[in-house]
């Protein structure tokens, strides 16, 4: 490896200044991270283990830089989805929710993530949830219903807007929105907690508070979590881009309304894993999820690559056997790519072979640098992407992790 660089030298992109800036934590020498993690109302996709994958270079980026990592990433297992989907299935938010918990992390175990040090689960964290909005009432930032339900006031919060760019004038004065998501056009005043309704008690989503009986909102449930488990002012935020509005605006101003503090010094947003265009989602249908992937005997192997070897991705420029993207469905995409992959096995002659992973029409090879460049001069047909040798040497040790690597680029090599 090469040798490691002083913390305040890497550069991250932070969507809050839009600026690439140093990162230097609050505490030398530590670093206080939480990520959103996922609501687990069914099983994650590929899409999901992108976000995925991505905390986990972070993650191995921090400590590879020698610095004591707090690495806490959240389930999100009470909000309107779980809800329904516990509801429409007979059966508790617990009993519903937990098995998709166990599966993401039995997943991320086979791609060979690193686990983070905690994954608290929203409902274990209700009595601080509730703490949380006792004093946004104390202060001023919040008010009640006569349900029984509790509103941040924005208007009580300079600087509502600063994440993601959004000019509070332009809101709805005094207007309130109950979704736990909803859209930039839609900036009013949001539920820190919900009155309870029959759908749910029924599964069990439902807890006493001094204002009344009810339930966290979503937005409140990722503050909570991450002031009790990383600290008043973390290190670094990380989330999908999906997130900047309104779930993180809302998540700076519940907290700074409380703590008096910067509520993150940093940041950073993933892009969406995307279709044709389109983000990948369940709601889409233009999905597919690891598990199906795993099932499918798609695998790496995790042997280390040899001194002296470079790793690349090659891409075919014509995707799929000559078929348009648009006349087959993603499903029939997928399995069309897999066939499609022998075309590649010209390419593996001498020194240069397989090695990790295989994909659709993406395939992981190793080879001396100059039959590499080679390849790609000859090979106009291909598209060759380099893996940093300090990331394969300080991932090839790990099990699995080069085929993370190569699901979250390989698709996008693939898809887009």
């Amino acid at each position: 490896l090469p040798p490691r660089i002083p913390p305040m030298q890497l550069r991250l992109h932070n969507t809050l200044s839009r600026r690439l800036e140093p990162f230097e934590p609050l505490e030398p020498g530590k670093a206080g991270v939480y990520a959103c993690g996922p609501t687990i109302y069914d099983h994650a996709h590929i899409g999901n283990f992108r976000s995925f994958v991505f905390y986990d270079l972070v993650h191995r980026t921090l400590e590879w830089l020698g610095l004591e990592v707090r690495f806490v990433m959240n389930f999100t297992d009470v909000d309107d989805k779980t809800i329904r989907a516990a509801r429409e299935r007979g059966e508790t938010l617990e009993a519903y929710t937990t098995p998709y918990a166990e599966a993401i992390l039995a997943e991320s175990d086979a791609l060979g993530l690193r686990r983070v040090d905690l994954y608290p689960r929203a409902t274990a964290y209700v009595e601080e949830m509730i703490r949380l909005v006792a004093t946004l009432l104390e202060r001023g930032h919040a008010y009640t219903t006569e349900d029984g339900s509790v509103w941040f006031d924005i208007d009580s919060f300079e600087g509502y807007g600063k994440l993601s760019g959004r000019d509070l004038e332009q809101a709805r004065q005094g207007e309130r929105v109950a979704s736990d998501e909803y859209g930039k056009e839609d900036a009013r005043d949001f539920a820190l907690w919900k009155a309870a309704k029959p759908e749910d008690e029924e599964v069990g989503a439902a807890w006493d508070a001094p204002w009344g009986r009810g339930r966290p909102g979503w937005h409140l449930e990722c503050s909570a979590m991450a002031l009790a488990e990383v600290g008043e002012t973390l290190d670094l935020h990380l989330g999908g881009e999906d997130l900047v509005f309104p779930h993180h605006e809302d998540e700076i101003v519940q907290s700074e309304g409380a703590t008096g503090k910067p509520f993150a010094r940093n940041w950073l947003h993933v892009k969406h894993l995307r279709v044709e265009g389109e983000k990948m989602s369940k709601s889409a249908g233009n999905f597919i999820t690891v598990r199906a992937l795993l099932d499918e005997g798609v695998e790496g192997d995790p042997t280390a690559p040899e001194t002296g070897m470079a790793e690349v991705l090659l891409t075919p420029r014509s995707r799929l056997l000559g078929k348009s993207l648009k006349e087959v469905r993603f499903r029939d995409r997928y399995q069309l790519g897999v066939v499609g992959i022998k075309r590649l096995g010209a390419l593996l002659e001498g020194d240069i072979r397989e090695v990790a992973f295989r994909f659709g029409d993406t395939l992981l090879v190793q080879g001396p640098w100059e039959k590499i460049r080679h390849l790609e001069r000859e090979r106009r047909d291909f598209i060759v992407a380099m893996a940093p040798r300090e990331m394969s040497d300080a991932l090839a040790p790990l099990g699995r992790a080069p085929v993370a690597v190569a699901i979250m680029v390989g698709m996008l090599a693939l898809l887009t």
